[in-house]
């Protein structure tokens, strides 16, 4: 009955092990993203105090498939969000915002992904009055953020923000972060910031804030043939077959 119960408990390791090495395989994956965020902080009309009838702000979000790129095989995939164009008019007060996110994932289990994705993230303003001067305040604040998962995998969140006028052409950044994983790890980053323009926007005149945010991935994933794990659970079970070979031979009346 003992070499019975043995017998039974070393079929399940081999079974159990060779499970759970199998499920600890679990691919590659990355999710990166950049989050821009303009916020109008003051408009003072100069000549008018109180009115802005002149004063357009739209904010702008939009791929450039020109500079983006894709490509994938076996189960691999990806997810762009979001992948079109996105035009939205802000109030011209104090107080008013855009938010934006952009997102990439891309996921596979026997395979390859790349990607290379640009997005455009703009603020424009354009005072269509003819005597009213504006002084105006806005601030520019992003978070950029990025984590890789698996066997083989890298992505990278990038941001240059800068202007359209050579009076603020002072008014530009860029950043960087990238990860990279390693065999059943993870690795992940984050940076945020702000900047802050002040400019005087004359009568018939335009002001633009461009944001590029690019994020890149790559993953390979190659899933190890069964028989491996099989094999290689059969090696982890031999000290407990051994043992149960040196118990039977000690239970009386059992044949060796």
């Amino acid at each position: 009955m003992l070499y019975k119960n043995h017998k039974k408990t070393a079929i399940l390791l081999l079974s159990t092990l060779s499970i759970s090495i199998q499920a600890a395989h679990a691919g590659s994956s990355f999710s990166s993203s950049g989050q821009v965020n303009y916020t109008i902080n003051n408009i003072t009309n100069q000549n008018n105090p109180g009115s802005t009838d002149g004063l357009e702000i739209a904010a702008l979000f939009d791929l450039d498939a020109n500079q983006s790129y894709s490509s994938s095989s076996g189960d691999g995939s990806f997810t762009i969000t979001p992948d079109q164009l996105n035009s939205v008019s802000l109030s011209p007060s104090a107080g008013s915002n855009f938010i934006q996110t952009f997102q990439v994932y891309g996921d596979v289990n026997n395979g390859t992904v790349e990607t290379y994705q640009l997005a455009l993230i703009d603020l424009n303003l354009a005072n269509n009055s003819s005597s009213d001067i504006y002084d105006i305040e806005i601030s520019l604040s992003y978070d950029l953020s990025s984590e890789t998962l698996g066997d083989s995998g890298q992505s990278g969140v990038s941001i240059d923000y800068y202007t359209d006028n050579d009076a603020t052409s002072d008014f530009t950044g860029s950043e960087l972060i990238e990860t990279f994983s390693e065999p059943l790890s993870l690795n992940n980053a984050s940076l945020n910031s702000t900047d802050t323009l002040n400019f005087i926007l004359s009568p018939g005149s335009t002001h633009a804030i461009f944001s590029e945010i690019v994020i890149d991935g790559s993953l390979t994933a190659v899933p190890i043939p069964t028989a491996f794990w099989l094999f290689g659970s059969a090696l982890a079970a031999l000290p407990a077959l051994r043992k149960n070979q040196a118990i039977r031979k000690n239970i009386p009346g059992s044949a060796v």
